[in-house]
């Protein structure tokens, strides 16, 4: 396989096992991003692992940006999944607020429609908010007890219930699980 196959998401998880990258590469496009003008901290410069790090950009329909930390989330009221992943088939505790929860807390209520999610490597996941609410969906900070690093798919990913409702369980929500968040905008 030549070196046009790899993904930015290959490089990235591949850089951070050799034990090379505790940061986001300076030339990535989530740091450009960080860096080109908004009100958005420099992301390039911080440690993702840290859970006191501000990694997560939340963009609201009104007012500035700003960035958090997963410690940040952890101060919102906590939901609690035992559930299995698309990705894996064991099952694992995972904690996080409620998408709901998430977005009462950056907005007013019915102020926004839309939630778009962004990962590290620029995947973006748009969606209906009142959909992903019906659905259950959480964004997990923390998996079997400790916060995720950005190799074990954190800073934070949306999950939903499959194991309470195993009628969403579909190939719609399993593409709506989207890990490695670095920005939401909520629109």
């Amino acid at each position: 396989m030549g070196m046009g196959h790899f993904n930015r998401r290959d490089l990235l998880v591949a850089a951070i096992l050799a034990g090379t990258a505790g940061l986001l590469a300076p030339g990535s496009r989530t740091a450009r991003a960080a860096g080109g003008g908004d009100d958005l901290t420099d992301l390039a410069r911080l440690p993702m692992d840290k859970p006191d790090a501000p990694v997560i950009a939340i963009a609201g329909p009104s007012g500035p940006v700003r960035t958090v930390s997963r410690e940040d989330l952890a101060g919102l009221e906590q939901t609690v999944l035992t559930t299995h992943m698309p990705w894996s088939p064991e099952v694992h505790h995972l904690e996080g607020p409620s998408l709901a929860r998430f977005v009462s807390s950056f907005t007013q209520k019915d102020a926004a429609d839309e939630i778009s999610i962004e990962a590290i490597d620029g995947f973006i996941v748009t969606a209906p908010i009142a959909e992903l609410v019906a659905d259950g969906a959480v964004l997990v900070i923390r998996q079997d007890g400790d916060f995720l690093p950005v190799s074990a798919k954190g800073p934070a990913f949306v999950m939903f219930p499959f194991e309470e409702r195993p009628e969403i369980a579909d190939r719609s929500r399993f593409g709506r699980c989207i890990w490695q968040i670095t920005r939401i905008t909520i629109s």
